[in-house]
Formats: C-alpha cells, structure tokens, sequence
C-alpha cells in the first residue's frame, strides 16, 4: 500500500471527488498508489462510471454483472473480463 494512504483508502478515494473527470480520478488513484494506470487491473460494478473511467486513464477493467444484466443476457464487451462473484474474479486472475 502506498504509504501516503495510512491504510485508508476508501476515505482518500473519496476524498478526490472535487476532480473534474473520470479519467483525472483513476489517474490520481495510479498516482497515490505509485503505480502505471496500465498495470491496473479496476474492479468495478458501473459501466458508466468503472469501465469508462478506467479505461480512458488506460486501466483494465474487471465489471461485476449486476444479476439484471446476467438475467437478461446482457453482455458487455467494453471490459477486459466480465464476472459475476469474486471467487470466479479470483479464478480469472490467478489462471
């Protein structure tokens, strides 16, 4: 963990709302944490907000499936994986 979090991350991402886009929030993020945006592997649940924002600051992006869109049959293919718990995440990452 960078030390500049003092192991609260939460409070410090939210801490980062006065920036004016989504791609200066993820990037910011790389940059509290001292890591390439294009290491990043995001983990999120919005398409609007998670895939979109991390993509534009040159992440990759993991999205949750909401059970509607899993329901529906909805696909996504904006993000670099899909899944619909974190132990099939865990899976994926660690093949």
């Amino acid at each position: 963990m960078h030390p500049d979090l003092n192991g609260n991350t939460e409070a410090n991402i939210r801490g980062m709302k006065w920036l004016n886009s989504l791609r200066d929030v993820h990037l910011e993020m790389a940059k509290m944490l001292n890591v390439e945006p294009s290491k990043i592997l995001y983990v999120g649940n919005s398409k609007k907000y998670d895939v979109a924002g991390s993509h534009s600051a040159g992440m990759k992006c993991a999205y949750l499936v909401p059970f509607r869109k899993r329901l529906f049959k909805k696909i996504i293919k904006e993000p670099e994986i899909c899944f619909s718990n974190y132990r099939q995440l865990q899976d994926i990452v660690l093949q």
